[in-house]
């Protein structure tokens, strides 16, 4: 049966299960090939061009831009729910063969007291669960909610909560560790009177004494100085 979703001059547009999965398909296939923006998104003559003529083409359906609006804007409701569901409480798991999420009657008390609107979250199954998850982790994927490194759903939130948070800290590292790269060289490129191969002498020597930092603080002069000094030939 389709979902009740976007509304149109007073009518329920309902997507259904064929079409969603067509639809989270072609957004993954979109998405690896690169028909987003810088941002992540897809617009909408991309939409218009290349993913509603497929799908409706595969599943003999008539859907509008205004109806993938709604119904992109609800899978990522929905996903947040998700997310936000299993970061309340560790005590929140999921269970593959119901295709429910499970939770002792007190955790799910503490949490719908907060959230009076998400009943359906404990009271509905949800068959296409663990596909959309995937689907909306590649098509999300700027929102660092990477699932699929999470041994099982069953993980506690504290699982879910630290390994988001090494990825943000390792993708910041790794940020930080190129722009140095590129400061360093780049003001080694700019002292004048040095030999060709003196600059990458120099450039290897900084990183392998890790000093960095140590280097960047010093004035031009300090610089050129202290590169004859250290790749001084024998």
């Amino acid at each position: 049966m389709g979902d009740q979703e976007g509304k149109i001059k007073n009518q329920y547009i309902s997507w259904s299960p064929e079409e969603t999965k067509t639809l989270l398909r072609l957004l993954v296939d979109g998405v690896n090939q690169n028909w987003t923006d810088a941002s992540g998104k897809f617009n909408k003559l991309t939409v218009e061009q290349r993913i509603l003529p497929e799908l409706n083409k595969i599943c003999r359906s008539k859907k509008t831009f205004s109806q993938y609006k709604n119904k992109t804007k609800i899978l990522k409701k929905r996903h947040k729910g998700f997310v936000d569901l299993l970061r309340f409480s560790s005590r929140f798991g999921w269970d593959k063969d119901t295709k429910k999420f499970t939770a002792p009657n007190e955790v799910w008390n503490e949490y719908l007291q907060g959230h009076k609107k998400d009943t359906y979250l404990r009271d509905d199954t949800f068959e296409d669960f663990e596909d959309q998850r995937r689907s909306m982790d590649k098509i999300l994927q700027k929102e660092i909610i990477l699932w699929d490194e999470i041994s099982a759903i069953t993980g506690t939130t504290n699982q879910i909560v630290s390994m988001i948070q090494q990825r943000w800290q390792k993708e910041a590292e790794e940020k930080e560790a190129e722009e140095k790269v590129n400061k360093v060289w780049g003001v080694i490129k700019e002292i004048p009177d040095l030999e060709g191969n003196e600059r990458f002498d120099a450039m290897n020597l900084v990183h392998r004494l890790g000093m960095k930092a140590g280097f960047m603080s010093m004035t031009r002069e300090e610089r050129f100085r202290w590169i004859k000094r250290s790749v001084r030939k024998p």
